[in-house]
């Protein structure tokens, strides 16, 4: 069912207001722009299967109403990006998501399972992959293309039915819960240019003084990108912001001189990032950024987490959830430096909290204070663990 008609719209999303959950997709296109263009809307509930065409339709607020109404189930698979579409066009974050890909890790399906290979392995249903770099954007949509965007959300409250069972029969409903809080936060979806630095993993090799230029440079990028709807890189690269804070140029010159950066580029974007570098220069030292926390690279601590790494696996293995679902090496090396004292007064590490603490930290403190061993069990020669008396 295609829908392209605003009366046919309207009902389509009172049908799911009777319903009170939906399945939820989108495909978009963002390679071109800043902002994701919005091409085709699939949903569905027990009874009904569409795409919705926002090109033919007009806006789309009574879609969006559904997606943040606290009333109305929204099922998803890796949602993020959706959530994050659905934020920009109400400033307002979903109340009830529940995402199969966060499920499927607490039932034994790894850290990240696409969704074909859920439907496959869940239902046996095999999803064509023929238009996954199709042009969602050109009109009209072929049979193929609508058939491709349709199979998206056609089986997903049945998986949502079937993990959520097996949720409940595990006592983990909760845990899922609390994963869910993130999407809650509005922080994670409010695009503060500001917070635009912390998107670049080689702001790591920065100091404070470093960064506090990075934070001006990155916030001119992304407003300089939004307001002209183009990709940030089309701007400048990261690799570029990078460079620019770490030399912290007062002069065109010296902007001149930083390599891959164009002159066209210079005599368009400089005199305002001259003015960023100034602005980030003139930051006190206090109120400069905290670098990113590092894995430690003393050798005697990385073998300690090393163990610690070992239990979160024997962990994984025992209970199906993905390892790095459950603690990355980061968080164990962060979870370590706060049982020495030694903490960043940062975010504590999730570990240290919530399921994640209940099903395994507990169990890393133990292992850390000498309560615990790790070996071999000898008959089916995988690692165990064994708790002191």
């Amino acid at each position: 069912m295609l829908v392209q008609d605003r009366k046919e719209f309207v009902e389509v999303c009172q049908a799911i207001r009777n319903e009170r959950a939906f399945a939820w997709d989108t495909e978009f296109i963002q390679d071109r722009t800043y902002w994701p263009k919005l091409c085709v809307v699939q949903v569905a509930t027990r009874d009904l299967v569409a795409a919705i065409d926002p090109f033919a339709v007009g806006d789309l607020d009574p879609l969006w109403e559904l997606v943040v109404d606290p009333e109305v189930l929204v099922v998803l698979h890796a949602g993020a990006q959706d959530l994050q579409i659905a934020y920009d066009a109400t400033k307002r974050v979903a109340r009830n998501v529940f995402d199969t890909q966060i499920a499927a890790s607490f039932v034994g399906y790894g850290d990240s399972i696409s969704y074909a290979g859920l439907l496959a392995r869940e239902l046996g249903v095999r999803l064509s992959k023929k238009e996954t770099m199709t042009d969602w954007s050109r009109r009209p949509l072929t049979s193929e293309q609508l058939e491709y965007a349709l199979d998206d959300v056609r089986h997903l409250l049945t998986v949502y039915d079937r993990l959520r069972k097996r949720l409940e029969e595990l006592g983990r409903l909760g845990w899922m819960e609390e994963e869910h809080r993130a999407f809650q936060d509005e922080d994670g979806f409010r695009r503060d240019p500001r917070n635009a630095w912390k998107r670049l993993s080689k702001r790591k090799a920065l100091d404070r003084k470093s960064l506090a230029v990075l934070r001006e440079v990155a916030a001119w990028r992304e407003t300089a990108a939004s307001e002209r709807d183009v990709p940030r890189n089309r701007i400048v690269t990261d690799e570029i912001l990078v460079e620019i804070s770490r030399r912290a140029p007062k002069k065109t010159e010296n902007l001149s001189a930083i390599r891959s950066l164009t002159e066209r580029a210079v005599q368009q974007h400089g005199a305002q990032i001259l003015e960023a570098v100034a602005r980030g220069l003139a930051v006190s030292p206090d109120d400069r950024p905290e670098p990113p926390p590092l894995r430690s690279e003393d050798p005697a601590r990385a073998r300690v987490v090393d163990l610690m790494d070992l239990l979160v696996q024997i962990r994984s293995r025992e209970t199906g959830i993905g390892r790095n679902v459950m603690a990355t090496r980061l968080d164990l090396d962060r979870f370590l430096a706060g049982h020495l004292g030694q903490d960043d007064d940062g975010e504590p590490p999730r570990i240290a909290h919530g399921w994640r603490f209940e099903l395994v930290g507990g169990d890393l403190v133990r292992l850390l204070e000498g309560n615990i061993d790790l070996g071999i069990d000898p008959k089916e020669m995988v690692p165990r663990v064994t708790r002191h008396t």
